[in-house]
């Protein structure tokens, strides 16, 4: 049969990611009209549904033990009946169905945000920031009574503004860090001693009696296994090396712009010895990361460590609960070992750095076509106060977001630390890799040099040249983004205030029309000396002359 050649045509591939499209709908419906035992909520009872993905263990039934405390509270205070249903969709399809949700017309009342923009953001949720100047209501009686509900977080809310609009859309409930977790019985077996590592020295000494210690038992031992391994020993070490370098950032920022990184390099302010010591670290550890750490799962290597094949597992606190609890042996957790005094690239280090910029996480926000607004603002307001966020993130075994919390014994190796440098970024070698040209070669890079295939005095500086073209017109043209969208969003609420009759008659209304156009005016020029940037790092000296003018 002779088949039109406009004829869509369907191959085995296509068919099965139209089945996965359908499975993924067919949760969502399922997930968001009945309660876990299948029933319908009667109509006398208010529900309110959470999404989100966290199937790790214990992170379910820790929202659980809160849920149920504020069904209570809501009868308590206002005699009314609500049900709060978790709705946990796996990770893998959680970004087609949360798109469902947002064009369904009846969403999840409060969902947990993934692989949004801003615009977006604005567009699904509710702004939120009218609300955190104001006491949490269900802090009272705690240390973080009457205070800023901004201000309970321990970052103070930094990582979940939103830049374009000036606003709020969700609220963390955990915050992050990493640290690493050691076999204590392989250790002990292998140096005598059962302790995890506090040097970098100690860390290398303690990685070599491992291998010796395999190899004399005729077994496989890795001394470190990680899906990150590249990125996770960079990013580290360059913070214990670089940690100043937060200093020269003209945006007051963790990290530092390339502008000024380039700057600190060309004027001698800043020592390229220096700052790519971290790669001698690498060269370290060649030998201690096994065949195939470049393309390790973390799956891999969570088996590989809890059957007793490896040392040390580098991982996030939120990996906590899973490691302790499928690992039949004694797990130790510590940081990272630091740089310690006297030891090599001592010279070079600048100390611990803080982890009070850890990202902050598990952000939730109340998304605007759902019912029961103000509900949903309890919610959120109940998860995050100081008593009730512990007791969910506790259970869960990750770290609350909250000031002023109180870890148990067996979590305080996990507590962030406070004291030292803001940890830098490296924008000249995206150490976290990316899908970009930049993150890609970046991560090409240090992966040569673990693998041996180079050393880090060779392959940096050629890496750095290759690199540097590529992200510095990333960086820039994301910055000018940034900036032409809050210049156009400015520009279009000042014309609505303008053109507002009873806006023009106030002289109150016109002082703020006219600071308003001083910012815009301030951002205009942000953005030409952001423009002459770019043009210097293409070798434009009269840019550059340009630049300094300004």
């Amino acid at each position: 049969m002779k088949r039109d050649p406009d004829e869509l045509k369907f191959g085995p591939a296509a068919r099965i990611g139209l089945v996965l499209a359908a499975i993924v709908y067919l949760i969502s419906i399922a997930a968001t009209q009945c309660t876990s035992d299948g029933k319908l909520a009667p109509g006398d009872v208010i529900v309110i549904r959470v999404a989100h993905w966290q199937l790790e263990a214990g992170a379910r039934e820790g929202w659980e033990k809160v849920f149920r405390a504020f069904e209570e509270e809501q009868l308590r205070r206002h005699g009314r009946r609500v049900e709060i249903r978790q709705v946990a969709i796996p990770e893998q399809g959680y970004t087609q169905w949360q798109m469902t949700q947002f064009v369904s017309g009846d969403p999840v009342e409060i969902s947990k945000t993934r692989n949004l923009s801003n615009d977006m953001m604005d567009r699904y949720f509710l702004p939120l920031g009218e609300h955190l100047g104001s006491p949490n209501p269900f802090n009272a009686d705690t240390p973080l009574a009457d205070i800023p509900w901004r201000d309970t977080f321990i970052d103070g809310m930094l990582g979940s503004y939103n830049a374009d609009y000036g606003d709020y859309y969700t609220v963390p409930t955990s915050i992050n860090t990493l640290r690493l977790y050691g076999n204590l019985d392989l250790i002990e077996a292998a140096t005598g001693k059962r302790r995890m590592p506090e040097t970098h020295a100690e860390w290398i000494f303690v990685n070599q009696a491992l291998l010796d210690y395999g190899r004399a038992q005729q077994k496989t031992i890795i001394p470190v296994v990680s899906q990150f391994t590249p990125q996770l020993l960079s990013a580290t070490y360059f913070s214990f090396t670089n940690g100043a370098l937060a200093e020269k950032n003209r945006y007051l920022d963790p990290g530092i712009e390339i502008a000024d990184l380039n700057s600190a390099l060309a004027s001698g302010e800043l020592d390229p010895e220096k700052m790519l010591a971290f790669g001698k670290v690498l060269d370290a550890f060649k030998p201690f990361v096994g065949n195939g750490f470049d393309t390790m799962s973390r799956d891999m290597a969570s088996y590989l460590f809890s059957a007793g094949m490896a040392g040390f597992k580098p991982s996030g606190a939120w990996d906590a609960e899973s490691i302790l609890s499928t690992s039949p042996f004694e797990v130790g957790i510590g940081r990272l070992p630091q740089i310690g005094s006297g030891e090599p690239l001592s010279e070079f280090s600048t100390g611990p750095f803080s982890e009070t910029g850890s990202p902050s996480g598990g952000g939730f926000g109340v998304t605007r076509r759902s019912s029961h607004h103000d509900i949903s603002l309890e919610l959120l307001q109940f998860m995050t106060a100081w008593k009730w966020n512990q007791l969910a993130m506790f259970t869960a075994r990750w770290l609350p977001v909250v000031r002023h919390a109180d870890y148990p014994a067996e979590m305080e190796e996990l507590r962030p630390v406070i004291e030292g440098y803001p940890q830098p970024t490296f924008p000249l070698l995206k150490l976290w890799g990316g899908a970009d040209p930049a993150g890609i070669a970046s991560l090409q890079a240090l992966t040569r040099i673990l693998k041996g295939v180079t050393n880090s005095s060779e392959e940096l500086p050629r890496a750095l040249r290759e690199v540097r073209p590529l992200l510095g017109a990333d960086l820039i043209e994301s910055r000018n983004q940034l900036h032409r969208t809050r210049l156009r969003n400015e520009e279009r609420r000042i014309r609505r205030m303008l053109e507002s009759g009873a806006e023009k008659s106030r002289d109150d209304s016109r002082a703020e029309i006219l600071a308003d156009l001083a910012e815009v005016e301030l951002l205009k020029r942000k953005l030409r000396i952001d423009e002459n940037i770019a043009a210097t790092e293409a070798g434009n000296p009269e840019a550059l002359e340009e630049y300094h003018a300004r």
